[in-house]
């Protein structure tokens, strides 16, 4: 079992992390402000100021404060020794307060509005691990075009629509598309794909997941590393829901990722397995593949009952061998 839940266990996540220097036209903004955006406009003097003083045109600052238009996200971090919140007096304390009173996030000129975790609890883990292990987020070539997508792919039917599917949705209020792919050899599998800048920017600069080509760069995120047992369980259960196996008795994770090979390692040891890990090499034409194996039916019934899988065939399996 894992130990006792520590009081704040939860890590908070810091969506000021989402925006980057070149950022300006399309920076993230945020919904829920309007009051903040108010309470600037009397400390400046009037609108004209707070324009002056933010560099954006007095229209811009007119919706904001009326809420017909997002705020960007930059803004309030540069605003901040200006905010007043009843006796609050930190701007630590400010900054937390501001960002518990966001509603939604979004990106000038599109109507979606995105939902955001205030904290990595144990489904966001979960979801950054099936990324880490069948995902892709859109590289430079396509977010230069203005193209955030994020996709995840999987044989798996049941498993794409009755779980990944809904923990975007209830992640982020985001509503994925689902399409199934065959391939010339008649085998198919189910592609999964929606696209949001700020949930890209979330995987990227917060959990630090590459853009682009990933298989033998991904490795476990730093953040996590440093979260509570039952998070880092929650990624590996992502991994093992993606990138594992069930083998004769043997539990099986496998990667391309020397770097994630060792994470997994390292996690399973710290929470009081005794993995083994192989390498080999199927060809020329391949990368080295490094594989960690649970191979004690003690680790595998502690396996089952802790990291506890969701891929309902993978789980199935498991139950057979225990």
């Amino acid at each position: 079992m894992l130990p006792p839940k520590d009081v704040g266990y939860l890590m908070d996540i810091d969506p000021f992390e989402l925006h980057v220097a070149s950022d300006r036209d399309g920076c993230i903004r945020v919904h829920g402000l309007s009051g903040v955006i108010s309470g600037c406009i009397q400390e400046f003097g009037g609108r004209k100021e707070l324009a002056e003083f933010l560099g954006f045109p007095e229209a811009a600052i007119k919706n904001w404060q009326c809420g017909s238009a997002p705020t960007p996200l930059f803004t309030i971090e540069k605003l901040l020794p200006f905010i007043k919140i009843n006796e609050i007096q930190s701007q630590g304390d400010i900054r937390n307060t501001l960002l518990d009173m966001v509603q939604f996030f979004a990106v000038k000129r599109s109507k979606h509005k995105i939902r955001l975790p205030r904290k990595i609890d144990e489904k966001l883990a979960y979801f950054v691990g099936l990324i880490a292990g069948d995902g892709h987020l859109a590289g430079h070539e396509k977010i230069v075009k203005g193209i955030w997508i994020v996709h995840f792919c999987n044989g798996d039917g049941r498993f794409v629509k009755h779980i990944y599917a809904p923990l975007v949705a209830d992640l982020f209020g985001i509503s994925p598309s689902v399409r199934k792919i065959v391939r010339i050899d008649g085998r198919s599998y189910f592609e999964v794909s929606f696209a949001s800048k700020v949930v890209h920017r979330l995987l990227t600069n917060i959990f630090q997941l590459p853009a682009g080509m990933k298989c033998d760069k991904v490795k476990m995120p730093q953040i996590l590393k440093s979260s509570a047992p039952e998070i880092r369980a929650s990624f590996l259960r992502g991994i093992f829901d993606t990138d594992g196996s069930v083998v004769g008795n043997k539990i099986k994770f496998a990667t391309t990722s020397r770097w994630l090979c060792r994470d997994i390692v390292t996690e399973l040891e710290n929470l009081g397995f005794f993995p083994k890990v192989y390498e080999w090499i199927k060809g020329e034409k391949y990368l080295r593949l490094f594989e960690v194996r649970l191979v004690r039916q003690k680790d595998i019934l502690r396996f089952y009952a802790l990291i506890s899988p969701l891929h309902p065939k993978k789980a199935k399996l498991i139950r057979k061998i225990i």
